[in-house]
């Protein structure tokens, strides 16, 4: 338990660190598991001010984003998560 709660601390602490905007999605649903400051600062300018300043963390892009569907935006994640995410044989 210890060793996870060090991991996450370090795992945000390497995120926030970076100097471009990262962000962590869940490749099942799309969801905004986690993202810098840098990130989250440029997503700002695109989402209404209901989602801004972080609280788009934990919820699926479809929600915070909604013309992702029609332009393409879950589409072509949802193609690069399926080719990133095969089964352990």
């Amino acid at each position: 338990m210890d060793g996870q709660i060090h991991t996450k601390t370090y795992d945000c602490t390497m995120l926030e660190h970076m100097p471009i905007g990262v962000a962590l999605f869940d490749a099942q649903d799309l969801g905004l598991l986690a993202a810098n400051t840098l990130f989250l600062t440029f997503i700002d300018t695109f989402l209404d001010p209901t989602w801004k300043n972080g609280r788009a963390i934990g919820h699926s892009i479809i929600e915070y984003l909604p013309k992702a569907k029609e332009t393409g935006v879950v589409a072509i994640s949802n193609a690069y998560m399926q080719h990133l995410v095969k089964p352990i044989a």
